[in-house]
């Protein structure tokens, strides 16, 4: 499963704007300055298909810096990439932790937003199976780190535009943890568009959540 530029055309953090023949993204309305030079690749490569493309310009500009960031940048990498392969075959129980959660909350905990700009490769880009995304997701919203709070909840609200309906169920779930009011509109806009009943159920009560 690959998301295209259509996907990134309902992204809300991101305008459209036409510049010759070229499509142009720009990022909008996100504070953190941790992760401003992965907003910029995330969105210079949003017509392309391969997380592995982004992930290698990144390494790129990050070895005329230093070596030793590229090293570790490509150790998360592979390690966070890990951790959702080896859970390909786990099963998952609503509100239970698993093997998977555990690992991945603890690598959070460990690399903080270093860490999110993986995860959301992977799932943005369909690179893990839907089962996975969806329990990454849910966890996402729980877990309780300043630091990328930020980052965490601008992906749950991406992600309820995400094509599988598995996957959106964990983004509902997870933004029904964080019980943040700025997911609001980004809600209201899915609920537009979702085609399955039982999770336009679902964001419906999330939104009344956050109303109250």
């Amino acid at each position: 499963m690959n998301n295209t530029i259509e996907d990134f055309q309902s992204l809300s953090y991101l305008h459209r704007t036409d510049e010759g023949s070229k499509n142009q993204f720009v990022v909008n309305n996100f504070s953190s300055t941790q992760s401003d030079n992965f907003w910029r690749i995330l969105t210079s490569f949003a017509d392309t298909n391969s997380s592995s493309d982004i992930f290698q310009y990144q390494m790129t500009e990050l070895s005329e810096t230093s070596t030793e960031l590229v090293e570790a940048s490509n150790e998360l990498y592979q390690e966070i990439e890990s951790i959702f392969w080896s859970a390909r075959e786990e099963f998952f129980e609503d509100g239970m932790e698993s093997e998977f959660s555990n690992k991945l909350c603890s690598t959070i905990l460990k690399y903080g937003s270093d860490a999110i700009e993986v995860i959301t490769l992977l799932i943005v880009y369909g690179k893990v199976c839907p089962e996975v995304a969806s329990e990454s997701l849910r966890w996402l919203g729980r877990i309780e780190q300043p630091e990328s709070y930020e980052f965490r909840r601008w992906l749950l609200e991406r992600s309820l535009t995400l094509s599988s309906g598995i996957a959106r169920d964990g983004a509902i779930l997870g933004l029904a943890s964080m019980d943040d009011k700025h997911s609001i509109p980004y809600l209201k806009e899915a609920i537009k568009d979702e085609p399955s009943a039982e999770l336009k159920q679902d964001m419906e009560q999330v939104l009344e959540q956050l109303e109250c």
